[in-house]
C-alpha cells in the first residue's frame, strides 16, 4: 500500500475534520485549524440576524446547508473531467459527493427551505409572493442547483483555456495530505484542488476552488497551506511552488476572477502560527 492509500480523513468527536496518515499521522484539517485560529466578523453575526428565517428572512442555515453542499458537488463536476490524475483512486466519486447531491434533492420540495434559497438569490422579496409561485412550480431548486453546477463548470473550463492549461499540465486533483509536526508548524492535513505546470513558464502552481461571494483571507491563508503541503510532500510532486492562485467561480453572482496569492508565503507563517494555537 502507497503512503497516497494511506491518507484517510474523519470528524472526531468535536465535530472537526482529521487527517490521518498511518501510522502515526493524526492532525486538523486546514480548515478545522483556521475555524480555530479566527474570529467570526460583525459582518456574519449581522447577516445572520438579517436571515434569520423569522417573518419574510430567509434562514442562514438552509442558505449554508445548500452552498456547502453546492460546492462539494460542483468541485466534482469541474474536476471530474481530470480524474485520470486523481492519486487516490480510479474514480472521484465518494460517499462526500453522493451525499451533497442527495441532501440537496430531498430539499427540493421543503417550502421554507426553498424560499431561503431564491430569498437569498434575490428572485422573491416575500412569503407572500414565494407561496403563489410555489404553487405555479415557478420555484424550481433542481433546476437551479444544476444551473449553478454549469455555471461552475463552465467558468473553471474557461479559466482552464485562458491560462492554456491542458490536461497534460494537470499534475494532480483533490490530492490528499496528512503532514506531521516539524520544527516550523504542528501538523495539517487537507485535500488540494488542483496542481498544475504552467505551459507559458513552466511555474509550478497550487490552485484552491471557490463558490464564494469573494476572496478572503482566509482563503489566502488556506491556499498558502495547501503550497507548503506541496513542498513538504513527494508525493504532491511539489519540490517547489512557483504560484499560488484562487480560482473563484461564484454561481450566485455568475462573476468569475483569479486571484495571484503573490505573497503567499507570508501567509504560511500566519498559518503555521495558528496550527501551533489549535493543538493547544
Amino acid at each position: 500500500m502507497s503512503e497516497l492509500d494511506d491518507v484517510e480523513r474523519f470528524l472526531d468527536d468535536n465535530d472537526d475534520r482529521v487527517y490521518q496518515r498511518e501510522p502515526d499521522t493524526e492532525v486538523y484539517s486546514v480548515t478545522t485549524i483556521l475555524s480555530k485560529g479566527t474570529e467570526e466578523p460583525d459582518a456574519i453575526d449581522y447577516w445572520r440576524e438579517n436571515n434569520d428565517g423569522r417573518h419574510d428572512n430567509a434562514d442562514w442555515r438552509d442558505i449554508i446547508e445548500y452552498k456547502q453542499n453546492r460546492g462539494t458537488f460542483a468541485h466534482y463536476a469541474a474536476l471530474s473531467n481530470l480524474e485520470e490524475v486523481y492519486p487516490h483512486g480510479e474514480k472521484l466519486w465518494s460517499e462526500d459527493e453522493a451525499s451533497s447531491l442527495n441532501a440537496v434533492m430531498e430539499r427540493t420540495g421543503n417550502y421554507s427551505f426553498v424560499y431561503s434559497i431564491f430569498k437569498d438569490r434575490g428572485e422573491v422579496e416575500t412569503m407572500d409572493e414565494f407561496a403563489d409561485g410555489w404553487v405555479g412550480e415557478d420555484y424550481d431548486l433542481e433546476s437551479l442547483f444544476y444551473d449553478d453546477i454549469d455555471f461552475f463548470e463552465d467558468g473553471f473550463k474557461e479559466i482552464m483555456f485562458d491560462k492554456g492549461v491542458e490536461r497534460g499540465d494537470v499534475e494532480s486533483v483533490e490530492h490528499m495530505f496528512a503532514l506531521p509536526e516539524t520544527g516550523e508548524h504542528k501538523g495539517f492535513g487537507g485535500q488540494a484542488d488542483l496542481l498544475y505546470t504552467d505551459p507559458c513558464t513552466g511555474d509550478h502552481v497550487v490552485a484552491d476552488l471557490k463558490t464564494s461571494s469573494g476572496i478572503y483571507d482566509e482563503h489566502r491563508h488556506q491556499v498558502a497551506a495547501y503550497a507548503q503541503a506541496a513542498l513538504e510532500s513527494p508525493d504532491m510532486n511539489g519540490d517547489y511552488v512557483d504560484r499560488a492562485e484562487i480560482w473563484r467561480i461564484d454561481p450566485d453572482s455568475r462573476e468569475t476572477e483569479v486571484e495571484v496569492v503573490s505573497d503567499y508565503k507570508d501567509y504560511w507563517e500566519e498559518f503555521a502560527a495558528m496550527t501551533r494555537g489549535a493543538y493547544k
